[in-house]
């Protein structure tokens, strides 16, 4: 080969080698994108030909060709001119290996695939779907939480939304969870508080913990190691030191020792960049820990993790009979009753079962914030329920009712508390709702059980929402009179799934399990004739009057009864295993309650109990079982109802009518009736 041929081929071999060189320093630091790192060859290339172009080709020539042009390349990129000079070890074997070439061209640089740096096998990013962390959160050990394994999990993630959202779920994915809701990606969060799954702080929670991403990928900085590529340069690095420590400077000046000094001067250069390559990864990862706390990257981590989160309403405190306290978990449990004297008859009975702790996996709700200690006395708690339902079988009744609210078990019934005031149902209730906790016992304005408004279809729920995960619901204050919504209330109390949805949220359905509570000085208002709400209502009439010296501020008598809150969370134990063992006893004070309060809401039924009885094959006009009814009503002195009215309650009630010329009432006869005044007989009701 002549000098010419020589000439052109380093001419091309050493743009070309320059070309993979800083393709491959781009591809490891990550300092410019591609456009950038390509004008940045380019202006080292020319710079490297016009070098060439006046100068006799040769190694030297060739060296300080070299040496200018990522001079210019460091300064543009703002690196160390040692880091850019380490290039050239690459370069220069390129060089030696490469064939002969005899058109000069530009070569546009193509990245050189690297093998990672890091601790986890390289993924080629634009190939790789999203792969979720094999566990939720860091591995428990005796030694508490494994982050170094989580950490080393998540080292080969990049700074996208989505793998953000794959470390908040490494880091902790075992303390949220997402409530699905229809046609939304994700739904309402909740978070683990060591006890219980929080609905009404979920969302803070799982915010708080998605601000601890951008520390925890700091740490992961730490994790993150040099390539086999760079570990091999770096030690053949601290060999070449080695080995140009030991030759001296006197043996590096003679002339034979040149070409070796500078390979070893080469290869130290390349550990040199090996490792400031590393550095830079690290730089590069901690930066993105600092803008993974920016707030629109944290509301994006959760957007991105919440659809792999999501659990079904009916997956939420699937075991009715569960019950978490403060220090244990608690089960009602059913079993075989060794005391049984009869030894041919398998008898069974309700026990509670403690165990310390709580697990996540019960996806428990709610929370009674009392620590369980059955030996807890509560004079105090015992003397007031003793004093204010002083009857036995009513005081029986109300602890069963109450109970049982512990459990999730449906029952069909709503407890209404009556009296005139100062008779401490208010400060009954107002003690059990609190002992109970906020987890466990919502309260609703009466606006939203009492009035004749029916919401829309598509109309948000948010206070009926509210309800879900309770067992416990406590109807505040009604006002005398207040038209209940007899439809609402079968179905808080039905068993039925119900749908809701908060404002601008999804709906979603699920079983009413809280037992309703109603109190007010006086009765509210309704059909007395709908059978459904007979079935549903038990009246405990609070009849103890706190006299006037006596009388105290509300929160400073709960506040006392609260300092016996074991002894509390025991009376509904104590009431609940009645229920379940005996079934609910309904005092007869309470079924009188209730009876009278339908009578008042029923006035035709008593009307019909008391004067139409059975007569096959006999009849009775309807105008005068209008007027008849009209005669009870007056001597009853109760307002009567429209004969429109009472032709549908009559009805309602299955009386049959022949609506011929004559409207009459089948099968009837009317006994023992008033008659009207002349006064009554002169107006008209049939509006």
């Amino acid at each position: 080969m002549d000098a010419g041929d020589n000439d052109a081929a380093i001419d091309q071999k050493i743009p070309s080698a320059l070309a993979d060189a800083i393709a491959s320093w781009h591809a490891g630091f990550g300092g410019a994108d591609a456009a950038t790192a390509g004008e940045l060859l380019a202006v080292a290339t020319e710079s490297l030909s016009r070098t060439l172009a006046a100068d006799p080709v040769s190694n030297d020539a060739a060296q300080q060709a070299v040496d200018a042009a990522l001079d210019g390349y460091a300064a543009a990129v703002g690196i160390s001119p040692d880091a850019a000079r380490a290039i050239i070890s690459t370069a220069r074997q390129r060089v030696a290996s490469a064939g002969p070439t005899t058109a000069r061209r530009r070569k546009k640089p193509t990245p050189i695939k690297q093998t990672t740096s890091r601790a986890q096998p390289s993924i080629d990013r634009p190939e790789r779907s999203l792969v979720l962390p094999p566990v939720m959160g860091p591995d428990d050990s005796s030694d508490g939480p494994d982050w170094t394994r989580a950490i080393r999990d998540c080292v080969d993630l990049d700074s996208s939304d989505t793998d953000n959202a794959v470390r908040f779920l490494r880091y902790f994915g075992n303390d949220v969870l997402v409530l699905a809701q229809e046609g939304v990606a994700g739904g309402d969060f909740l978070s683990w508080t060591g006890t219980h799954w929080d609905w009404g702080g979920g969302a803070a929670g799982a915010a708080k913990l998605a601000q601890k991403v951008g520390d925890m990928i700091s740490l992961e900085a730490d994790a993150l190691t040099n390539s086999k590529a760079e570990i091999e340069a770096i030690e053949a690095g601290k060999a070449a030191a080695a080995e140009l420590k030991g030759l001296g400077p006197e043996a590096a000046a003679v002339d034979e020792n040149k070409l070796r000094v500078a390979e070893l001067k080469d290869l130290v250069a390349g550990m040199k960049a090996a490792q400031a390559a590393l550095a830079g990864r690290r730089k590069k990862r901690r930066q993105n820990g600092v803008a993974a706390k920016n707030g629109s990257r944290i509301k994006a981590m959760l957007e991105c993790a919440a659809p792999h989160l999501r659990r079904a309403p009916d997956e939420f405190n699937a075991n009715p009979l569960l019950v978490v306290a403060r220090s244990s978990t608690l089960t009602f449990v059913r079993e075989v009753d060794l005391e049984c004297p009869d030894p041919d008859v398998t008898r069974y009975q309700w026990v509670l079962k403690a165990t310390p702790g709580h697990r996540r996996e019960d996806l428990v709700m709610a929370e009674v914030p009392i620590a369980y200690d059955p030996t807890f006395a509560g004079p105090k708690w015992q003397a007031f329920i003793e004093r204010f339902l002083p009857q036995a079988a009513k005081r029986r009744t109300v602890q069963q009712f109450c109970g049982m609210g512990l459990t999730g078990l449906p029952i069909q019934l709503v407890m209404f508390h009556v009296g005139s005031g100062a008779n401490a149902k208010s400060t009954f209730l107002e003690t059990y709702t609190r002992a109970l906790g906020p987890s466990f016992a919502v309260g609703l304005p009466a606006e939203s059980i009492a009035g004749s408004g029916e919401r829309g279809p598509g109309q948000a729920s948010p206070d009926l929402a509210r309800v879900f995960g309770k067992r416990v619901l406590r109807v505040l204050e009604l006002k005398p009179g207040a038209p209940l919504q007899s439809a609402l209330i079968k179905r808080l109390t039905g068993g039925e799934k119900i749908p809701v949805r908060h404002l601008h949220k999804g709906f979603f359905e699920f079983q009413p399990r809280a037992k309703v509570h109603m109190s007010g000085n006086d009765f509210p208002t309704f059909d007395g004739s709908d059978g459904g709400m007979r079935r549903r209502l038990l009246v405990a009439v609070w009849t103890e009057v706190i006299a006037l010296e006596e009388q105290k501020d509300l929160e400073e008598v709960v506040a006392d009864l609260l300092t016996e809150a074991p002894a509390i969370l025991n009376w509904l134990i104590a009431g609940a295993l009645d229920y379940l063992n005996s079934g609910l006893c309904v005092a007869e004070d309470v079924a009188a309650s209730t009876a009278d309060y339908f009578n008042d809401m029923d006035p035709v039924g008593m009307f019909t109990r008391a004067h139409v009885v059975d007569a096959p094959g006999e009849n009775v006009q309807a105008r005068v079982m209008y007027r008849a009814y009209l005669a009870w009503s007056a001597a009853a002195t109760k307002k009567p109802m429209s004969e429109t009215r009472f032709g549908r309650t009559m009805k309602k009630k299955g009386y049959r009518r022949a609506d011929a010329r004559l409207h009459m009432y089948l099968d009837v006869r009317l006994v023992e009736v008033p008659e009207l005044t002349l006064s009554e007989r002169s107006q008209d009701f049939s509006i």
